[in-house]
C-alpha cells in the first residue's frame, strides 16, 4: 500500500514522495517501510534528484527550488539542486 503527495515550489521544480511497505516474497528480501523522494524540473523535463529514505525521515524543498533538506532522526542534511 502506498500514498503519494507532492509539493510545488515557487520555481518550476516539484518534489514528489511516496511511502509504503515492503514484505518478503523470498528469503532474500526483507520486510520494511520506505519513503521515496524525487525532485523534478518541469521546464527541463528531467529528474534532478531521486533517493529512498527511512519512513520516519522528513523532507522539504526550498521555495525557490534550489535546496533539498532531509531530517533523519537528529541529522539534518542539505543538498543544493
Amino acid at each position: 500500500m502506498s500514498r503519494e503527495t507532492s509539493y510545488i515550489s515557487n520555481s518550476s521544480r516539484v518534489m514528489c514522495f511516496t511511502t509504503g511497505t515492503r514484505f518478503p516474497i523470498s528469503d532474500i528480501a526483507g520486510f520494511g517501510y520506505f519513503l521515496r523522494v524525487a525532485v523534478i524540473d518541469n521546464k527541463e523535463k528531467r529528474v534532478l534528484f531521486r533517493k529512498q529514505y527511512d519512513i520516519h525521515a522528513q523532507v522539504a524543498l526550498s521555495p525557490d527550488g534550489q535546496w533539498f533538506a532531509v531530517l533523519e532522526q537528529t541529522r539534518l542534511s542539505l543538498r543544493r539542486l
